[in-house]
């Protein structure tokens, strides 16, 4: 399953009509220096107030000076959220067609011009990839399952963490360095957490009712860099060596 994707669109893929979207600052390193960045914020925080999931932007120039025109459009999106308001659910490639009219619709809604036919063309930097299981009654729930895991908290040349979402609001376990990270979550203690959609607050009501258990055990794999996930992905996808799209990675 692919949780959430990264695109980069270039200065020819799409047309900002609304530049003040963009109220967020932050930096970013080019090569040989750091650059300013601008996210949207505002807007997508006032979305989230009203149980609304948007994908996090941010546009960038590596070149040097002031007043420049974006060359870069980024786009983070969790794919699940986008299409059904969880990443609880699994997209799979039959899902392309709805993931991209998704897409172009909450972009032009904010501002941003762009079409089907460039998202296409539009190579995947960087993905997350995960799996939900259910797990058996005599494990156990999800976050009595990570507990037991955290005895497990060597790898080489990584980094190991352990989060809790909030008091009895289930945890989560990290092992992580540069280039990529793994990750498992107790899903329904992460939407406790953070859930604000419809369908989120759904699923928590069903919990807290007794229809469904909190047995979610969530694994990620998250690439963090371009290099890292394009080597991955020629182990999976045998006729492309770089360049990949949403359709290639949807691929089972």
């Amino acid at each position: 399953m692919i949780d959430s994707i990264y695109w980069q669109l270039n200065k020819e893929q799409f047309k900002i009509k609304n530049i003040g979207i963009f109220d967020g600052m932050g930096t970013k390193q080019f090569t040989g220096y750091s650059g300013k960045t601008l996210f949207c914020k505002k807007y997508v925080s006032d979305l989230k107030k009203q149980g609304v999931y948007f994908p996090m932007l941010e546009i960038a120039t590596e070149k040097r000076g002031y007043n420049l025109a974006p060359e870069f459009l980024n786009i983070q999106t969790s794919l699940g959220k986008m299409l059904y308001e969880s990443n609880a659910f699994e997209p799979d490639e039959n899902d392309a067609p709805a993931i991209y009219d998704k897409a172009v619709k909450l972009l032009d809604k904010a501002g941003i011009e762009t079409s089907v036919s460039m998202l296409k063309q539009t190579t995947i930097r960087k993905a997350d990839f995960s799996k939900i299981v259910i797990l058996p009654t005599y494990l156990g729930l999800a976050n009595q399952t990570i507990l037991r895991l955290l005895s497990f908290n060597y790898k080489p040349s990584s980094e190991f963490n352990y989060m809790q979402y909030g008091e009895g609001q289930g945890c989560f376990i990290r092992f992580g360095n540069k280039t990529q990270r793994y990750s498992i979550y107790d899903k329904i203690g992460e939407i406790y957490a953070k859930g604000y959609t419809k369908t989120e607050k759904t699923i928590i009501r069903a919990v807290e009712l007794g229809e469904a258990s909190r047995s979610a055990l969530k694994f990620e794999l998250s690439y963090l860099r371009k290099d890292s996930f394009e080597k991955a992905m020629r182990i999976r996808i045998k006729d492309k060596e770089k360049d990949y799209f949403l359709e290639d990675i949807l691929k089972p």
